[in-house]
């Protein structure tokens, strides 16, 4: 019964952007071109980089390398920092990656899925100081979810130690850039594609808001870079910074169905990811508000 109403609720979406599309066509084309023009200029310079070498360590077998160079026993760390460094949905990548690799568990895979949901540091850095017009919140901001992440992988961590294959010295470079760079285009094309229709969806159901914070509340909700950007007409500081939080730690639907794409032909839950995600929110919440009321009180705001 709950699969028929779901199906129902998705033919009057998909209808509902049909109607609008057809009545509004210039202004729909108008929004594609500036998501297509804000997703190209600011999301996919970092992505593309971060996501190539971070499939071509994953082809080099990195794991070991920095196993010997370290002596850290645990894959939880190195999937940490790999999801790190590439932002969302990477962390669902690697460890798809790892799993057909036979480098982890299926169990280790529905433990790493609840802590490797971060955004791209640059984007944080860069886009959102733009946005709140101040450098010290965003790393606030940025620190806050890997904290609440790293907080999630201490329960998680497993005991286990691994035994890594022995590492390939004749891997060809020009073939394993060749296939990373296919891996990279399409994992791009994925997240380009799942934002902009919810960026759709979210741009039909927001023009029945008055209501600035529900406006921008929708927004995110749908989409995360748009619910990101669209905090700009917030003007308290920190209600926008709770807001950016919130949308970046918990991730907007359009984050969400990327991720479950993604697990869609393993074994890991998508329910697991969810759980990281409400429990990473609640956690950064409180470690943002925690920092900000410190440097308000040290002049720093």
């Amino acid at each position: 019964m709950k699969k028929k109403y779901k199906n129902i609720l998705v033919v009057v979406i998909l209808l509902a952007i049909l109607v609008v599309n057809m009545f509004k066509s210039d202004e729909i084309v108008k929004i594609i071109i500036n998501y297509t023009d804000l997703f190209f200029k600011k999301l996919f310079p970092v992505s593309f980089v971060f996501l190539t070498i971070s499939n071509l360590l994953i082809e080099y077998n990195f794991i070991q390398i920095l196993q010997r160079l370290f002596k850290i026993k645990s894959v939880y760390i190195y999937v940490f920092i790999l999801a790190l460094i590439s932002g969302f949905p990477a962390g669902a990548i690697y460890i798809k990656e790892l799993l057909e690799n036979d480098l982890i568990s299926i169990d280790d895979g529905n433990k790493m899925i609840m802590f490797s949901h971060f955004p791209n540091p640059l984007f944080v850095i860069n886009s959102i100081s733009l946005i709140l017009d101040n450098k010290i919140i965003p790393i606030i901001i940025l620190f806050s979810i890997i904290i609440s992440n790293f907080i999630i992988l201490l329960f998680c961590k497993s005991k286990t130690i691994y035994t890594y294959k022995e590492f390939n010295k004749d891997i060809d470079f020009s073939n394993s850039l060749s296939k990373c760079l296919s891996k990279t285009f399409k994992s791009i094309v994925m997240i380009y594609g799942i934002s902009l229709f919810f960026f759709l969806i979210s741009f039909i159901i927001s023009r029945f808001f008055k209501n600035i914070y529900l406006y921008v509340f929708i927004n995110g909700l749908f989409d995360l870079t748009n619910g990101v950007y669209s905090t700009s007409i917030i003007n308290n500081i920190f209600i926008k910074s709770i807001f950016i939080i919130i949308f970046i730690s918990f991730g907007s639907l359009s984050i969400h169905f990327q991720t479950k794409s993604i697990l869609m032909n393993t074994s890991v839950k998508y329910n697991n990811y969810l759980l990281g995600r409400i429990i990473g929110c609640v956690i950064s919440i409180i470690l943002l508000i925690c920092n900000y009321i410190v440097v308000k009180l040290c002049g720093c705001i």
